[in-house]
């Protein structure tokens, strides 16, 4: 019989809910976006930042790790990749690249573009965007889509599920587990859970002085530390 986490549970509901609120904050503050409201307001601004936005990706892809190592534990690494095919790259190259994206792309020309022509007009403009996979400065480009939007996520999500698979095929072995353990007893001193401050640290001061702006390769990193880490035994 499987094991429930309603804990994880109730935290993909917190996330998701966080997230919906963030979203429809946007069109108020005053920073760009797809859509702006003409008036904003910068208290709204300064509370979203403050209590939505430091955490609440950091927890999804905390929890897409959660539902990663689950995953192992029943199926087998070609198993898994087929799994994460089917539930990342498919969404996103069927209804994300020919409905979603391209309605994001009109509205944000529109916005901030001054784009004043038909939405038709602009789709051989919107695919022209499409290049082939490349290792550039852009962890963009290892999964090409035209305009990213808000399906980033499923970008960022499938390469960290990819190249996180054998550290976490590791972390399954015995020798692994053993590893695990060591650290969790490291944990337990006082002080202890602030070891994985220092791989945060590392990715946030080294990376993000190197590779500038949003969704870049620091990002990648920063969310993979999130990813990565092993959810504990559940309470009792």
């Amino acid at each position: 019989m499987k094991e429930r986490r309603y804990d994880v549970d109730w935290l993909r509901i917190i996330a998701m809910l966080a997230v919906f609120l963030f979203h429809c904050t946007r069109f108020f503050d005053p920073e760009g976006w797809h859509l702006k409201n003409p008036e904003t307001s910068l208290p709204l601004f300064v509370s979203r930042r403050g209590l939505v936005w430091t955490w609440v990706m950091e927890l999804f892809f905390l929890l897409s790790g959660v539902g990663a190592w689950y995953a192992l534990k029943s199926r087998r690494a070609g198993e898994y990749l087929r799994d994460r095919v089917r539930r990342l790259l498919i969404p996103l190259y069927t209804v994300g690249l020919l409905v979603l994206l391209p309605l994001q792309y009109y509205f944000e020309q529109i916005t901030d573009r001054g784009y004043d022509g038909s939405f038709w007009q602009l789709i051989p403009h919107y695919f022209a965007g499409f290049k082939l996979p490349a290792l550039t400065s852009s962890p963009f480009r290892l999964l090409p889509i035209p305009f990213a939007g808000h399906l980033w996520f499923l970008q960022f999500l499938f390469i960290i599920s990819l190249i996180s698979l054998p550290l976490l095929l590791y972390l399954k072995s015995d020798q692994g587990r053993r590893w695990i353990e060591r650290l969790s007893g490291w944990c337990d001193h006082r002080g202890g859970i602030f070891l994985f401050v220092i791989p945060l640290s590392m990715a946030l001061i080294g990376l993000r002085s190197v590779f500038e702006g949003s969704h870049t390769w620091a990002d990648l990193v920063w969310y993979a530390i999130f990813f990565g880490m092993r959810p504990g035994k559940k309470p009792s």
